[in-house]
C-alpha cells in the first residue's frame, strides 16, 4: 500500500510540476507580449492616437472632421498625410488629444504655431471662468517627433508627453 501511495504521490508531483512549468512559460510569453506592446515603437496616427488614449485619463471624446479641422481650427489638412484630433465632449473640460502626420514636413513649424495659437486662445477664454482648466491648458505643449506632431490636452500631460515622444519610432 505504501508503495502504491508513493507512486500516486510520484505522479501528483511529476503532475504539479509540469502544470507549473507550463504556466510559468505562458505568464512569461504574457508578459512579453504585453511588454512589446506597451514599449513597441509607434509608426502610424492610429496607433499612436490609441496609445495616447489608453494610457491617459481622458473624459468622453468625441473626433473632429477634416472639414472642422480645416475650417475651425485652421489646420491645412491637405498638407497632413493623415491626423486624428479629438476633443472633450464636456466643452467646460479642456481636454484634447491629436496627432497629425505631416506629408510636408516643411508645414511642421506652421501646424506648431497654429496649435499652439489654438490652445492660448482656449487659455484665455478659460482664465475668467475655469481656473482649473486654464491651469490645464497652460501647461499643454505641442510636440515633434519625426513627421509626427501631436498634444495632449490634460491634467497629466506632461508625463503623457513623455511616454507618448518615447513610444514613437524615429525617423
Amino acid at each position: 500500500m505504501n508503495n502504491k501511495n508513493n507512486g500516486y504521490h510520484m505522479g501528483l508531483s511529476v503532475l504539479s510540476a509540469l502544470v507549473c512549468m507550463a504556466l510559468a512559460v505562458c505568464f512569461t510569453a504574457v508578459f512579453f507580449t504585453a511588454c512589446g506592446q506597451k514599449t513597441g515603437k509607434l509608426n502610424d496616427t492610429a496607433s499612436i492616437f490609441d496609445y495616447m488614449i489608453e494610457n491617459g485619463s481622458f473624459p468622453k471624446l468625441t473626433e473632429v472632421d477634416e472639414d472642422t479641422a480645416a475650417e475651425i481650427y485652421g489646420i491645412m489638412t491637405d498638407k497632413l498625410a493623415s491626423f486624428r484630433f479629438a476633443i472633450s465632449e464636456d466643452r467646460l473640460l479642456a481636454d484634447e488629444a491629436a496627432v497629425f502626420e505631416l506629408a510636408d514636413e516643411a508645414y511642421a513649424a506652421d501646424l506648431i504655431r497654429v496649435l499652439e495659437s489654438n490652445i492660448a486662445a482656449a487659455a484665455r477664454a478659460a482664465k475668467n471662468y475655469s481656473p482649473e482648466q486654464y491651469a490645464i491648458l497652460t501647461k499643454t505643449v505641442v510636440s515633434q517627433k519625426g513627421r509626427f506632431v501631436f498634444y495632449i490636452v490634460n491634467e497629466d500631460s506632461a508625463s503623457l508627453t513623455a511616454k507618448v515622444k518615447a513610444a514613437i519610432s524615429g525617423d
